[in-house]
């Protein structure tokens, strides 16, 4: 700590020494990483670092985002050259969804994502909870990807976690006909990691290879409600070249569908066996 010194500074009169304290300065200085954040010290906007006589400073900071706030309060003794660094309670994630779609947080438009279908926020605060769900035109109508209720929960547990809003499938019936009719690995627990998701890609592959098919159709009959052993049959009713036609029905059993965030996926197609064919 540097001394505080009397210096004379003038006369009283011309005759008498008039004398004042000289105080030293301190370099103060607040890191703030953060983005959308205000620093004030004792009241008074404040940058990243000045210098400052000895005493003592409330330094506060505050961030607003989307409606979402958070702040931090401290107050530093300055007696030397000093930092303090703000802490916030604040995550940051990524929302993945189709090219051009519309994020809502908390029912409000927060974002448009970018040609990519992508939107990084950052520093978001965490005090309170929000929700997360994307829309898009179609026909005229605005449709909705399923909501998370709770993202705040998943990103305090994973900061740059990455929510991927898609128009899931909300019946098994129509899960299970958009991927025999044409597979989309977004449908399938793991992706293209998924074997099940190999295995079915093989079979419409051997379908489309056929030389004298021209289209198929696929319809799904759910024959219980289990998702865990879910049994189903499958018709495919395949047009060729001149006029001809074909109809065959597959039966599969302990199949395996789970829910999640963007609805429902396959784990597993279950075996099939051909019941018939005409």
């Amino acid at each position: 700590m540097a001394p505080i010194r009397l210096i004379q500074d003038g006369h009283y009169l011309g005759l008498f020494p008039r004398y004042v304290v000289q105080l030293p300065t301190y370099k103060l200085q607040v890191k703030n990483d953060y983005q959308h954040t205000a620093v004030t010290v004792n009241g008074e906007h404040f940058d990243q670092a000045a210098q400052v006589l000895p005493g003592r400073y409330k330094i506060k900071a505050e961030t607003s985002y989307l409606g979402q706030t958070a702040k931090d309060e401290k107050t530093v003794d300055v007696w030397s050259d000093q930092e303090s660094k703000v802490k916030l309670n604040v995550g940051s994630f990524k929302v993945k969804s189709a090219p051009n779609a519309k994020d809502y947080l908390n029912n409000k438009l927060a974002a448009q994502l970018d040609g990519k279908g992508e939107k990084t926020f950052t520093d978001m605060p965490l005090t309170k909870d929000f929700s997360l769900y994307v829309a898009k035109n179609s026909n005229g109508k605005l449709v909705k990807s399923k909501m998370i209720a709770n993202a705040t929960a998943i990103v305090r547990k994973h900061n740059n976690h990455v929510f991927d809003l898609t128009w899931g499938s909300s019946s098994v019936k129509a899960l299970l006909e958009k991927n025999f009719n044409k597979l989309n690995a977004k449908d399938f627990i793991n992706g293209k990691k998924n074997p099940n998701y190999a295995q079915l890609k093989k079979i419409v592959r051997t379908w489309k290879k056929t030389p004298s098919l021209t289209s198929y159709k696929v319809k799904v009959k759910q024959h219980n409600k289990n998702l865990k052993s879910l049994n189903y049959s499958v018709t495919f009713d395949f047009k060729f070249n001149m006029g001809g036609t074909s109809r065959q029905v597959m039966k599969f059993t302990n199949a395996s569908i789970k829910k999640s965030q963007a609805g429902l996926k396959i784990d597993s197609i279950g075996s099939g066996r051909l019941l018939g064919a005409r």
